[in-house]
């Protein structure tokens, strides 16, 4: 039996083994690798309910297992590349025509639509694209319908006789409903007889039988999926709502049109169909989704019809221009990604053969307030019952006094960690949840980040006021422990280091604390030299990074040397959001350090609790009524977040029991706050942070108290332990990298290899030799080792 100490490598294998075998078999046996199966098939509505139940206008489709991409009319154009798209059968698809003209061009298809006749062919353009919709209800490929064969051999043309995009004369999209019409206008086994038929005719044309299934084909070079055909199946009526009229004999009868759906998917196979049986899905449980339920029963309202036309556009375009666009993937339908970079192979390959030898060796977001105040609240109880006893209080003089024990520390490690972990279940709820769109809650999470960046300047400004090490050793274990993973991740998934931007941010204030007190630091006893270093400190880096173009520069001579392309405009939004919380952490370290006795008045007594709790009232206070939107906010919050943050502190430690006890749940997350933040982008978010991970084992509504909870109770565990194993991981490698020298049985081993065996080796060695103190020295100097991993991210950023 393992002992204990080895249960958490034999975890960590057995969790890679289980990664490894799971990604091998969804390879290997997948049978819808890109998710357009999940595109076109099953999915709900997460639009949130009204009070009457109504979820109108229904804006937000999610497919099961994948996140849709919203479309704009330059998308689309980037798509198509010059070729026009195929609209052909009844109304319903006459309104996913329209649907598409107003994604392309709203102003326009609302006037066109006005203007044009109803049942009639349309050969249109909008935003330039040529969009043509062949009126056939009857899907007649004689008379009404000589157009629509002819696009369909050509399209068959073209698929057996591939051609570059540039030359293409086949539509890109091709989409084809019928069906309404034989329901409501002939006997129910004469409908039936008539779609099977007319369907046949079409399949004849299309000859797919023996092509690859839709989502399992190899995604073109440049063009994605390809020119595709897609057939829409017919969405059932509410027969109970139809009015008189049209049930007689030969008007709509309960099962007729589901007899035709059944025939539909009972060739699908066999005929290599693409059918959006998505379409029906979206009205199938939502009766406020259609237009007309108490006429036809058939037509849905325009937005139904527009996230039809995004679903098509979805199904075709996602993958071209997810290779053309690269991260972020806030869509995940019908699409491989792009394709992995050398560097992301080279990962995953090493990464692999490390697992091996392990075993050789070894043995989509829709925001609802109430559920962020659920997990919210779920968090606080697990907090809360976890409250220990981190410190012990100070003891009256006894007989024979000792040393009491430093209790009057202003923000001891225990506490800071207690609050990064808080802070840091807060920021992950926040994200989960979507409530960004929240003021509120984005105001206090804007209050949670500069609470972080004033704790890096309160920090680390103790530390070299005392220790007083500005050895170049703290620089490197620092900057290795703030972006291990972050730098290692965007080879892996193909991002970059600005997305898990809140490494960057730190790295920054880090430097510049170290700047300001390491420039000048004999001065640093001097309290007023040591002031007017950090007021110089905050003018230069504000007008640095804000007012000129250094910034600008700096960008572009990565960029041109390095083959790193960061976003300027999000780095410098980021910066300037906090610009100055840093330096009034420095300040209050300075008073702590200097003036502990004021300091422990004004934040670790009852008045400065009282105050602190007036401040955080009136901060709140003055949100709600000075600041109505993010902007306004956002231009006031450099100079404002420091009032609600000294609030809390004075709070936190008001004289009492409460000084003495943390959380030792939010204690553990807070000590791998880091990398919970970093990992959440690919574990605990998907798509980019633009949706959640879902396990797509379980079906609802997509609703955390009806579907949700349920993956998040696989989930979170996971998510929670990798960080805590990747935080442990990360500290041991830091220090590897820091503290690792090249010893004497090193210099042993290398005089073994060195053995003499010949006269020939005997010249070699006596030319090398005297450049091995020299290596030795190399390898033992942490400068060196620092330059060669900056110079091996150099070659992969030039390989990326």
């Amino acid at each position: 039996m393992a002992s204990n100490s080895s249960w958490p490598r034999v975890a960590t294998v057995l969790f890679s083994a289980i990664f490894l075998v799971t990604i091998f078999l969804n390879s290997i046996f997948s049978v819808d690798p890109y998710r357009c199966g999940a595109l076109i098939g099953d999915g709900q509505w997460i639009d949130p309910v009204d009070a009457n139940g109504t979820r109108r206008p229904f804006n937000t489709w999610q497919p099961d297992g994948c996140m849709m991409r919203k479309y704009t009319s330059d998308d689309i154009h980037r798509c198509m590349e010059g070729r026009h798209m195929v609209f052909s059968g009844d109304s319903t698809t006459r309104q996913v025509f329209w649907g598409m003209a107003r994604l392309l061009d709203r102003e326009l298809a609302n006037k066109t639509r006005r203007e044009s006749a109803t049942h009639a062919a349309y050969d249109m353009e909008f935003g330039g694209i040529r969009m043509r919709q062949i009126w056939n209800p009857f899907m007649d490929l004689d008379k009404d319908g000589v157009e629509l064969k002819k696009e369909l051999e050509l399209y068959r043309h073209e698929r057996e006789n591939p051609v570059p995009v540039s030359e293409q004369k086949a539509a890109a999209l091709t989409m084809i409903g019928f069906g309404s019409w034989w329901a409501l206008r002939y006997f129910e086994e004469e409908s039936l007889q008539q779609f099977s038929s007319a369907i046949d005719n079409v399949t004849a044309i299309l000859r797919q039988q023996d092509y690859p299934k839709f989502g399992q084909r190899p995604m073109i070079p440049g063009d994605g999926i390809g020119n595709e055909v897609f057939i829409a199946p017919i969405a059932p009526p509410y027969y109970d709502d139809l009015p008189s009229k049209r049930k007689g004999p030969k008007g709509l009868h309960v099962g007729e049109v589901e007899s035709m759906d059944e025939y539909l998917d009972s060739v699908r196979d066999e005929r290599s169909l693409n059918l959006l049986w998505a379409f029906p899905a979206l009205s199938r449980t939502e009766p406020a989704a259609m237009v007309d339920r108490h006429e036809t029963g058939f037509h849905v309202i325009d937005s139904v019809a527009e996230t039809k036309a995004t679903i098509l556009l979805n199904a075709r375009c996602n993958a071209k221009l997810d290779a053309m666009d690269g991260y972020p993937h806030n869509r995940t339908c019908c699409t491989n990604y792009g394709g992995p970079s050398l560097v992301q192979l080279m990962f995953l390959f090493f990464g692999t053969c490390y697992v091996i030898a392990c075993f050789l060796a070894k043995a989509s977001k829709m925001f609802v307030y109430d559920e962020f105040t659920v997990m919210t609240a779920i968090c606080a109880l697990v907090f809360l019952f976890t409250i220990r006893r981190s410190r012990v209080a100070p003891q009256p003089d006894t007989i024979a006094p000792q040393k009491a024990p430093e209790v009057n520390v202003l923000l001891p490690r225990d506490q800071t960690e207690e609050w990064k972990g808080w802070m840091q279940a807060a920021i992950l709820v926040y994200h989960w949840t979507g409530a960004s769109k929240d003021l509120g809650i984005y105001i206090f999470i804007r209050l949670l980040v500069a609470s972080y960046l004033f704790q890096t300047g309160y920090g680390h400004t103790i530390f070299f006021l005392k220790k007083k090490d500005f050895g170049f050793k703290r620089i490197a274990a620092t900057m290795l422990r703030l972006n291990l993973l972050s730098c290692a991740l965007p080879y892996v998934m193909g991002t970059d280091y600005m997305f898990y931007y809140f490494a960057p941010l730190v790295s920054f204030w880090f430097m510049v604390v170290y700047s300001t007190l390491a420039i000048g630091r004999q001065h640093n006893d001097n309290l007023g030299a040591l002031l007017g270093k950090i007021s110089i400190s905050a003018f230069i880096t504000y007008v640095v990074m804000m007012k000129s173009p250094v910034p600008e520069w700096g960008f572009t001579v990565l960029r041109l040397l390095c083959n790193i392309k960061w976003d300027l405009h999000e780095w410098t939004f980021r910066v300037g959001l906090d610009a100055f919380i840093v330096f009034v952490g420095m300040l209050t370290a300075i008073a702590h350090v200097r003036y502990p006795n004021a300091c422990a008045w004004a934040l670790s007594s009852y008045v400065g609790a009282v105050g602190g709790l007036v401040a955080m009232y009136g901060y709140y206070h003055a949100c709600g009524e000075y600041f109505p939107t993010k902007e306004i906010y956002n231009s006031w919050h450099p100079y404002i977040s420091w009032i609600p943050i000294l609030g809390f502190i004075a709070v936190r430690n008001m004289p009492g029991p409460a000084q003495f006890f943390t959380s030792s749940a939010a204690a553990w997350l807070g000590r791998c706050s880091l990398e919970t933040f970093t990992l959440q982008f690919h574990l605990f978010l998907a798509a980019d942070t633009k949706g959640v991970l879902r396990l797509g084992m379980f079906s609802g509504d997509s609703t955390l108290f009806n579907d949700r909870w349920r993956d998040l109770v696989f989930i979170v565990p996971i998510f929670l332990w990798v960080s805590s194993r990747l935080a442990e991981a990360t500290g041991a490698l830091v220090k590897l990298a820091t503290d690792g020298t090249v010893g004497q049985e090193a210099e042993n081993e290398s005089e073994k290899l060195w053995s003499v065996n010949s006269k020939f080796d005997e010249l070699v060695l006596a030319r090398v030799r005297p450049l091995m103190p020299a290596m030795h020295t190399w390898a033992n100097d942490l400068r060196v080792r620092v330059a060669m991993m900056f110079g091996a991210m150099w070659v992969l950023n030039l390989l990326s």
